[in-house]
């Protein structure tokens, strides 16, 4: 390829990008931009019969080792690829008009959102983007940032959708004009007359209307290219705008998008800020729906540090129920620096409360805070004892395990030790736990009659949910138990096979 098509489709891709950092999804240029773009792509990949492969430093695109650098707007777009981390651009064949969109919004984003995203090559990967691959640079992005100068200022806004309406004509006609007042005197004129103007929609419940006017402030709110001064003016705006009706409605639009969709939402709710979160968090405590909890749980992590603070007062509450459901969704966001706040809870007299408190520690510090959780066994009644060997399940690695025979061999309670066996098969499916379930089965094995304990019935019910090693493992013990434990098991084993 040379570097002359090569500009072009930098150029290409610039346009696209100022599309999408500026119009929501929704609106009929970006997905002409993405395809345009994508005709441009496929064509080269055609034409060479090999991937596109860019390299980027901070202010220059080359390819082969040839510069790439006539074009006035490449070094600003390469200075964006430089902040967000890219080192190289892979572009496959077989690329889709679908993955470079994807492209297009992932490189849109402003800086924190990928960087709480984990970087554009997670971006893409929650986006099932497979040919397109991302090589980031490793450096402390912040860092870097100090020492660059201020963004790229362009002048250009996103436009609504065309409607019948007087009223909603002339508010696109004024949200379009938009891009003519951006960083002038006239701006914060313009955002009054759009205020004036969507307030009717409000009480009249014209929700798609207010929405529109709500994504053309949050992107001008939260582009990069854009003043200070015109991003505060446009912050303020969307304040002075929203009611209760409106974030409720926010909300229920969010839970019910898709991802490409409810990101467009998000922007929204990060520049409502504080306000916005009672909302989120009474819809958090009151949604039973899984699949909508995690959706919430998602949105609350976007909204960074502030919820999380917001979430730290509330602990100072005295209500049991308050502090057991701020406990739950501190836990589910799992933001380390939460730890300390947490660990004031351990001890909660009230069960309620010191459960949830238990299951957020478990759920955050994972295997280091196992320590912490042996300190409080040894000095816990046995319902909290429960707590704790029920939460197991939250540490991903061996060391639950581990932990698991640990207290198994310290306790002396068998209802406890029961409760330890329970949940062996949450915590890991390998030789090691299937060998200690079969070590247990043994020891509580009646020698006259052949009857199993306890102990060894929960163990057969252990092995009989951890899949195919299990179910080997109570092969063996079949084969070489007697009695009633040798007819319990076969039992255990037609059921489950039949099952199966």
């Amino acid at each position: 390829m040379n570097r002359q098509e090569l500009e072009s489709f930098l150029i290409d891709l610039n346009r696209g990008l100022r599309v999408f950092s500026f119009y929501p999804l929704s609106h009929p240029v970006t997905g002409k931009v993405a395809e345009e773009l994508y005709q441009k792509v496929d064509s080269l990949i055609k034409k060479y019969d090999k991937l596109i492969e860019l390299e980027i430093s901070r202010n220059s695109f080359s390819a082969e080792g040839e510069t790439i650098e006539n074009h006035p707007a490449l070094s600003p777009l390469a200075y964006e690829f430089f902040k967000r981390r890219i080192k190289k651009l892979f572009i496959l064949p077989g690329v889709t008009p679908q993955e470079i969109k994807s492209l297009l919004l992932a490189l849109s984003m402003d800086i924190d959102t990928i960087e709480r995203s984990g970087g554009i090559d997670k971006i893409l990967i929650q986006y099932k983007v497979q040919n397109i691959w991302i090589n980031e640079i490793d450096f402390s992005l912040r860092q870097e940032l100090k020492e660059q100068g201020p963004p790229v200022n362009l002048n250009n806004i996103i436009k609504t959708p065309r409607t019948d309406t007087a009223e909603s004509k002339e508010l696109q006609n004024l949200l379009n004009s938009l891009q003519d007042y951006i960083d002038t005197p006239r701006f914060k004129e313009a955002l009054k007359r759009i205020r004036r103007m969507v307030l009717p929609f409000i009480e009249s419940k014209d929700w798609y209307q207010v929405l529109s006017v709500l994504e053309v402030l949050s992107h001008i709110a939260s582009s990069p290219y854009i003043s200070d001064e015109s991003r505060e003016v446009a912050r303020k705006t969307i304040l002075s705008i929203v009611n209760r009706d409106v974030i409720e409605f926010l909300l229920q639009e969010y839970l019910a998008s898709p991802p490409l969709r409810a990101h467009e939402i998000v922007l929204i709710f990060q520049q409502l800020g504080k306000i916005s979160f009672p909302f989120i968090l009474r819809e958090l405590m009151e949604n039973e729906d899984k699949s909508e909890r995690k959706k919430l749980i998602q949105l609350s992590s976007k909204m960074g540090k502030p919820i999380l603070d917001y979430l730290y007062r509330l602990l100072e509450d005295k209500r049991w129920y308050i502090l057991r459901n701020v406990l739950l969704i501190i836990g589910e966001i799992e933001d380390p620096e939460s730890l300390p706040f947490i660990e004031d809870f351990l001890y909660n007299p009230d069960l309620r409360v010191s459960r949830e408190a238990i299951r957020a520690y478990t759920r955050i510090s994972q295997s280091k805070g196992i320590e912490k959780l042996r300190e409080i066994y040894r000095k816990s009644p046995k319902e909290k004892k429960k707590i704790i060997i029920n939460s197991l399940k939250m540490i991903r690695d061996d060391a639950a395990l581990d932990f698991a025979v640990e207290l198994f061999d310290l306790e002396k309670n068998r209802e406890l030790k029961e409760a330890i066996v329970k949940n062996i098969p949450y915590l890991k499916e390998n030789d090691k736990a299937t060998n200690f379930l079969k070590s247990v089965i043994l020891k509580d094995i009646k020698k006259i009659s052949g009857k199993p304990g306890n102990l060894a019935l929960a163990g057969i019910e252990a092995l009989s949910k951890m899949g195919e090693k299990g179910l080997n493992t109570l092969e063996e013990l079949k084969r070489e138990g007697r009695g009633k434990l040798r007819s319990h098991i076969d039992l255990v084993l037609k059921n489950e096979r039949t099952v199966s």
